[in-house]
C-alpha cells in the first residue's frame, strides 16, 4: 500500500466513501454541497452596518454534522476598534445565529449548539465571550504553541435539558 495525494478526479469516490461511513444521513446532493461549499454548508458571513459602513463582521460555519443536527463554529468575528464596546459583536452573534438556525432548518437539520475558540492570551476577546455567552462551557487546551500559551474553546449546547 502507499499514500499519495488526492487527484482531483477522484474527489466523488472519497466523498461516496464518507457520505457511507461518516455521514450516511446526508444526501449525495448535501455531501455535493458541504464539500463545494454551497446552502446552508458554506461559511455563512454576516456584516454589521452602521451609516452605511461595515463596522464589523461574522463568520459561522457548520463544524460537525450527525443524525440531522449541526454544531456549528464562529470561524471569525470582527469589529473596528472604533465601533468595539457598542453590543455590535453580540448582535452579530444572536442575528447570524438566528438566520443560520432557520437556514439548517430548512434542511431539515436542528443546529444543537456552538463552538468558538480563542488564544489564551487574547484577553479582550476571552472577556467578550464571558460575558456574552456567560452558559458555554470553557476548556483550555495548553502547550499547542511554541510560546506555551493555550487555545481556549467555548461550547454551548441548545439541546433543553429535561
Amino acid at each position: 500500500m502507499r499514500i499519495r495525494k488526492m487527484k482531483e478526479d477522484e474527489i466523488k469516490e472519497t466523498l461516496t466513501i464518507e457520505q457511507k461511513e461518516l455521514y450516511p444521513e446526508l444526501t449525495s446532493e448535501q455531501m455535493r454541497s458541504w464539500v463545494e461549499g454551497k446552502g446552508p454548508f458554506a461559511p455563512q458571513c454576516f456584516v454589521a452596518e452602521k451609516d452605511s459602513t461595515i463596522v464589523g463582521f461574522i463568520v459561522l460555519s457548520p463544524y460537525e454534522v450527525r443524525n440531522k443536527e449541526v454544531l456549528l463554529e464562529i470561524s471569525t468575528i470582527a469589529v473596528r476598534s472604533e465601533n468595539q464596546r457598542q453590543g455590535i459583536g453580540k448582535n452579530l452573534i444572536e442575528a447570524s445565529l438566528s438566520e443560520v438556525k432557520n437556514l439548517w432548518s430548512k434542511e431539515g437539520f436542528r443546529v444543537v449548539g456552538l463552538l468558538v475558540e480563542t488564544g489564551e492570551d487574547e484577553e479582550e476577546a476571552i472577556a467578550f465571550y464571558e460575558k456574552i455567552l456567560p452558559s458555554f462551557q470553557k476548556r483550555i487546551f495548553r502547550e499547542i504553541w511554541e510560546d506555551e500559551k493555550g487555545i481556549v474553546f467555548y461550547l454551548a449546547s441548545f439541546i433543553l435539558k429535561t
